[in-house]
């Protein structure tokens, strides 16, 4: 009889894409290079009972060294199977939208970062060396262009950010939260009616 094959391994993590408006209010992008050469998004594991929002914003400010970062929302819940020590993994990861202001990212060369780099939406998207990141990139830019059309007011239907239920601006949700909670409901690809601690993959991922 043919040896049952054993399930994968789940293992979860988190991250997030970081933009900043320069002069001119154009958008740029943070990117990091690992030690291999390759160009991808900062992200780690959870850490016990951690919320995917707070790992992202902890794995974001330790790999580039920025504080003060903004949470506008999530982006996506990305998957993918890989190898290692003999072991199947079947890999969840979370990606947040952050906004950071000010300061100098620095990479954590402690941790194999060689390098991050602000660059335009067009030059991430040809730099990153991963298909699936590629996707959570422009995923966050249709979201960071959704925030700046939300000067005019926000969505109507109830959305919760950060565990906190929100119904539009009238109930004094910020223009970031209206904005994530509109393009979430408009993507179809969360539970827009959730707190971000629960927030789980779509099935369809």
């Amino acid at each position: 009889m043919a040896q049952r094959q054993r399930r994968a391994e789940r293992e979860t993590s988190a991250g997030g894409v970081v933009f900043r408006r320069v002069a001119g209010g154009e958008v740029h992008f943070l990117l990091i290079r690992d030690s291999y050469q390759n160009w991808g998004l900062p992200k780690g594991h959870l850490e016990p009972h951690e919320p995917p929002a707070d790992a992202a914003r902890r794995e974001v400010a330790e790999e580039t060294g920025l504080g003060d970062l903004i949470l506008h929302g999530p982006i996506q819940v990305i998957d993918w199977y890989f190898r290692f020590r003999g072991k199947t993994i079947h890999k969840y990861c979370h990606f947040f939208l952050f906004e950071s202001q000010q300061g100098d990212p620095v990479p954590q060369k402690e941790e194999g970062i060689t390098d991050c780099t602000w660059h335009p939406l067009g030059e991430s998207v040809a730099e990153i060396s991963y298909d699936n990141a590629r996707s959570v990139l422009e995923r966050a830019a249709d979201m960071v262009r959704a925030l700046a059309q939300e000067s005019t007011g926000g969505p109507s239907f109830p959305c919760f950010i950060r565990g906190v239920r929100r119904a539009g601006p009238s109930n004094g949700a910020t223009r970031g939260e209206q904005g994530a909670c509109a393009y979430a409901a408009r993507s179809q690809r969360w539970n827009a009616c959730s707190p971000i601690e629960s927030w789980t993959p779509s099935s369809s991922m």
